[in-house]
């Protein structure tokens, strides 16, 4: 049986953002990807009661970095030169995965306990304006 690693252990043994590793999670359980991650949710006591954590298997980890390109986007292919995600993408990204779990009748709660607590404020509000278009889309 493999080790099981926190979000932020396989982020520091990778040398990738906790973002990558959640979105190999995301795509793993989707079944999206032929990169299958080895990941379990498991009940967490530090962020209260029914918090819960990812955790991922060490070797298929291993398999999925070792796949996964490290993409570098230059000036001329209209990226930054240092690679990095502007603001907007990331706060896009966001807004796609809290719309995509709030379809799948993901409590707040649930939301929450994926992202760090400074981004919390915000998480609500994406998680509300999600809810409402839900409803209005399904009232049509």
């Amino acid at each position: 049986m493999s080790d099981w690693l926190t979000v932020e252990e396989a982020s520091k043994k990778t040398r990738r953002s906790t973002h990558t590793i959640y979105s190999w999670i995301y795509e793993s359980k989707r079944g999206r990807t032929d990169r299958r991650l080895d990941c379990i949710q498991v009940p967490y006591q530090g962020h209260g009661r029914g918090a819960e954590i990812w955790l991922v298997g060490e070797a298929s980890l291993k398999a999925v970095d070792s796949l996964a390109p490290r993409e570098r986007h230059s000036a001329s292919q209209g990226g930054r030169h240092d690679g990095k995600d502007c603001s907007a993408k990331v706060f896009a990204d966001r807004k796609k995965w809290i719309q995509d779990w709030v379809a799948e009748g993901k409590t707040l709660g649930r939301v929450k306990a994926v992202f760090d607590t400074s981004l919390h404020s915000e998480i609500e509000d994406l998680y509300w304006q999600a809810v409402a278009e839900a409803e209005g889309a399904a009232m049509l």
